[in-house]
């Protein structure tokens, strides 16, 4: 008789921890990006003035000037406009209208992730999308904004198009089917909607 070693019970498998700089790559790679600094803007005949002193080497006209100083504390007293962005690991930033959009547009993206990997079977998953402070400086903000609401206006033509055209070819075959000759009270209703329908879509 042969004799039977017993197998050993498998070990479970020790997670394998990354080493810190690969760690600390990570989460520079997955970490929003930081807030922008706050700008001003000026008129350019105010830092023309303020040139003109400094190249004269003249910081005391600079602190006296009656036009230029209260100017300057009027900018600075100008509340701050605050810009938002919507935030994914992975996914980097976009730029939102504002606060709210951020947060409504955040959390339709999630819902919708969700529903389509549940219609799907997909493994279960997290995804998180944060709203923070644009790191975008306000004229780099809302170009970039245009930019992809420029993208999304097109995508949306593009679909509509489609869909008339779908719609079209829909009416067409409909329309092929329909005998000209049937006078019976269901030919001639159906007639009519499709009359209706394609006036609609026209």
């Amino acid at each position: 008789m042969n004799n039977v070693v017993p197998l050993k019970p498998r070990q479970p498998r020790t997670p394998v921890e990354m080493p810190p700089s690969i760690a600390r790559v990570m989460d520079h790679l997955i970490a929003p990006p930081s807030k922008a600094v706050e700008v001003v803007a000026l008129e350019r005949s105010c830092v023309e003035l303020i040139l003109v002193d400094l190249e004269a080497g003249d910081p005391i006209a600079l602190s006296t000037n009656e036009r230029l100083v209260p100017y300057l504390r009027a900018v600075l007293a100008e509340p701050k406009r605050e810009l938002w962005a919507m935030h994914s690991a992975g996914g980097g930033a976009h730029p939102m209208l504002s606060k709210e959009h951020a947060e409504e547009t955040a959390k339709a993206t999630v819902e919708r992730c969700y529903e389509v990997a549940k219609k799907n079977n997909w493994p279960d998953f997290h995804l998180e999308m944060n709203v923070i402070p644009s790191h975008l400086e306000p004229a780099e903000h809302f170009e970039a904004l245009a930019d992809t609401l420029n993208t999304e206006n097109l995508r949306l033509r593009k679909l509509a198009i489609d869909r008339r055209d779908n719609c079209a070819e829909l009416l067409h075959a409909l329309s092929a089917l329909l005998d000209e000759n049937d006078t019976t009270p269901a030919a001639t209703a159906a007639k009519q909607i499709l009359d209706k329908v394609t006036a609609a879509t026209a």
